[in-house]
């Protein structure tokens, strides 16, 4: 359950024995899942993350709530009353970029700490060796969505502690709510108070409208130059 205990964010711990004591990179997308064990510790973290009690401030679904919708206060905290913006973002304001830091720091906190957990966790000493070894560095940037992030419904991973390869939901292309509540979603229900899932470009405003993955790769990559100069 939630609580209003404070979640202290520290970044992630130290890397594991034999890897440089050096901060990660943070991989470009198309070569971060060319590293198998990579991709699949981070597909299971991911997924039990996204898989815990949406109740639990670390879950997938209350992180996600500090940044924009569903608006539900985070670990017991409301965001300031003369607050622009619905939520804690700062969006349009000069202060996004240092308040957008930390609340990365906290995704990759809550995730690294799960794929340790999960490392740790397998009962084959090399796969244990494999996936807590997960360190690499960085490459080039691409505007082509990998269809792991836009069409891939199923991926496949090894799974912990059995070491047994299997097919699992793909948590990088939507998020299904447990359970779906219409009414957190406060005067944007309207639009998204019927949608059981994350939609990628939604075909419509309708309860039965989908996910356009043709049109996600169109604007990303219309606009693909102009987001590299900026950030």
């Amino acid at each position: 359950m939630a609580t209003s205990k404070p979640y202290i964010l520290t970044g992630i711990d130290s890397p594991p024995p034999g890897i440089l004591d050096d901060p990660p990179f943070r991989l470009e997308i198309n070569d971060f899942i060319k590293d198998e064990d990579m991709l699949n510790i981070y597909l299971l973290a991911l997924t039990n993350v996204q898989n815990a009690d949406q109740n639990e401030v670390t879950s997938a679904y209350q992180v996600g709530g500090i940044h924009g919708l569903p608006y539900t206060p985070w670990n017991g905290v409301n965001p300031a009353k003369d607050h622009r913006f619905p939520g804690y973002c700062t969006h349009g304001s000069v202060i996004f970029p240092t308040w957008h830091r930390p609340y990365v720091a906290l995704i990759e906190q809550v995730l690294y700490e799960e794929a340790v957990h999960i490392a740790a966790s397998y009962t084959d000493p090399k796969l244990k060796r494999n996936m807590e070894m997960q360190r690499s560095a960085s490459g080039n940037p691409n505007a082509k969505i990998p269809a792991i992030l836009n069409t891939m419904k199923f991926v496949s991973v090894i799974s912990a502690p059995s070491g047994t390869r299997t097919q699992i939901s793909n948590p990088l292309l939507s998020y299904k709510f447990h359970p779906f509540d219409s009414t957190v979603w406060g005067e944007a229900g309207e639009k998204f108070g019927h949608w059981p899932q994350t939609l990628r470009h939604p075909s419509s405003d309708k309860a039965d409208a989908h996910s356009q993955p043709e049109r996600v790769q169109g604007e990303i990559g219309g606009v693909a130059l102009m987001l590299r100069d900026r950030v």
